[in-house]
């Protein structure tokens, strides 16, 4: 008997255990004949977008902030990742068939922060398993979820897969996510179940009203609520659907990129107008600068330091090269001092709490430094301007300084065979030790506002037509001190024989009126 009680009981319990299963799963079929129900929203995930996110991944206790830039007509995108103790970064381009992958762990000790700066970033051909491998932080063989990989881009959990296969998708109706108004769907697939909520129409964010993605929760088709299973919570911060702006990411550079557009060259000679701008300060540093590099000639047109009252500095330096001498003019007492210049090397000086280069025949030459070839970083925008971007990194420089810095140079993008590639910002940023205890932060940036390659007058390089003329020896027009003395002389005599004559006549006249008139003679 207990044998047949078995045999029945056995498949009861299997029955009973498959029943709560089914149960427990998550409803994913449609419910499109409901009286509620709303389809799938359409154009949600626009082709082109920049979004911040907050993913976290409950397996890994751990949460990710996220920063993308995605152009699907360009096939291009930027994915940066910040955790607790590392950063990951990626940009992709197929139009250059280029990727490139940068990982930073937080590093206390400097040396190993440069070996590690040098060679994290890493720049591949594009291929399709690359492209879908840095999409994810993990690879899918790390994933807690069959369908997507841990800690991926918005262009993979906002895949164009699960937009074409909406039709069956459930509609969760609609509740409030971080206290905004949305509406949700449910799309099942590879055992993995994704909740959608999207923003409802008339709801204000940064990309006006329409329907973004606010809030997407994946996790396994077997869990019932988000407190059970392993869940994947991305958290769309904010969301814009215009063109995104590909500026280049600070943290990466990538040696040798794939296919970089050709190295900026510098006009033979050219002007330009240059605001100098720190963190400290509150007031803009401007000059004009005009610069001849075959002739090694350069020249310096500025008003003085902003912060002080008085025009303290200001005036006009011209320096030659060749012959190693400087000549400057000074606007406020309107003299010219000439000198010769020590080194041609620049310098880094230190004012108060700032550090600063002193370039003795301009900044802008140093673009074309030997020893710090600007590398390609990528694309950026200065200044509203389309630019590429190139790098130097200089290590203990100027000579005898110990000072690290990154130069970024913004050079205006090539549009034609005929364009000029001009420069339109230069960011340096880095440190300088003062002493053996001591250091201080470098940041500030260099603002080109115009660029030409021409001469603003002839005689630009010419110190004498600034500076004043004066006398050298007596040949020269005017008189000696000699000579001045000699006149003043004459005219003291002159002066005197010309009273003695008007006293002469007086006399004669009063005499001859003392002695009346003259006799008449009768015939």
């Amino acid at each position: 008997m207990f044998m047949k009680m078995s045999s029945v009981t056995f498949p009861l319990i299997c029955y009973l255990f498959f029943f709560l299963e089914f149960v427990s799963s998550l409803d994913c079929s449609s419910n499109s004949h409901e009286a509620d129900y709303e389809p799938f929203p359409r154009n949600v995930t626009p082709t082109e977008f920049h979004t911040r996110m907050e993913i976290t991944l409950s397996h890994r206790n751990a949460t990710y902030f996220v920063d993308e830039r995605y152009d699907a007509e360009k096939e291009r995108g930027a994915f940066t990742l910040l955790a607790q103790e590392y950063d990951w970064e990626t940009y992709y381009d197929k139009s250059k068939d280029e990727i490139a992958n940068l990982y930073l762990p937080v590093l206390e000790d400097e040396e190993e922060k440069l070996n590690l700066y040098l060679n994290a970033c890493k720049s591949f051909t594009w291929t399709q398993e690359r492209y879908d491998r840095y999409r994810c932080r993990f690879a899918q063989s790390e994933s807690s979820l069959k369908l997507i990989a841990d800690a991926c881009s918005a262009t993979v959990v906002l895949d164009l897969v699960y937009k074409n296969k909406t039709q069956n998708a459930r509609y969760l109706g609609q509740k409030a996510v971080r206290n905004i108004a949305v509406k949700g769907w449910r799309i099942c697939k590879n055992e993995t179940a994704l909740d959608y909520w999207f923003s409802v129409k008339g709801w204000s964010h940064t990309s006006g009203n329409a329907s973004v993605p606010v809030l997407i929760e994946a996790r396994p088709q077997s869990a019932v609520d988000l407190t059970g299973g392993i869940i994947h919570s991305y958290s769309f911060i904010d969301f814009f659907v215009n063109e995104p702006e590909f500026q280049v990411q600070k943290e990466i550079w990538c040696r040798g990129a794939i296919r970089p557009p050709p190295l900026p060259k510098l006009p033979r000679r050219f002007d330009v107008n240059l605001e100098r701008v720190t963190a400290e300060s509150t007031r803009v540093w401007s000059a004009q600068e005009y610069y001849d590099l075959d002739k090694h000639l350069y020249r310096k047109d500025s008003d003085g330091d902003p912060n002080q009252t008085t025009k303290t500095g200001a005036g006009i330096d011209i320096r030659d090269r060749t012959t190693m001498k400087s000549t400057f003019y000074n606007k406020e007492t309107g003299k010219c001092n000439e000198q010769k210049l020590a080194s041609t090397a620049p310098t880094l000086k230190f004012e108060e709490d700032n550090a600063v280069f002193d370039s003795p025949f301009g900044t802008i030459a140093l673009f074309e430094d030997p020893d710090a070839r600007p590398v390609y970083q990528g694309r950026g925008v200065a200044r509203g301007i389309k630019c590429d971007v190139w790098r130097q990194l200089r290590i203990n420089w100027p000579e005898n300084a110990q000072a690290n810095t990154i130069w970024r140079w913004f050079f205006t993008e090539k549009e034609g065979e005929e364009s000029q590639l001009v420069p339109v910002r230069l960011e340096i940023e880095g440190e300088a030790a003062i002493n053996s205890t001591d250091s201080v932060e470098i940041e500030f940036n260099l603002n080109f506002n115009s660029f030409e390659s021409r001469y603003p007058t002839e005689n630009a390089f010419d110190s004498s037509s600034i500076c004043p003329q004066e006398p050298t020896t007596q040949k020269q027009k005017g008189l000696s001190s000699g000579g001045v003395a000699g006149v003043a002389i004459g005219c003291i005599l002159l002066g005197l024989c010309f009273g003695c004559l008007v006293v002469y006549f007086w006399f004669k006249r009063r005499a001859l009126a003392r002695m009346g008139p003259p006799p008449m003679k009768f015939p």
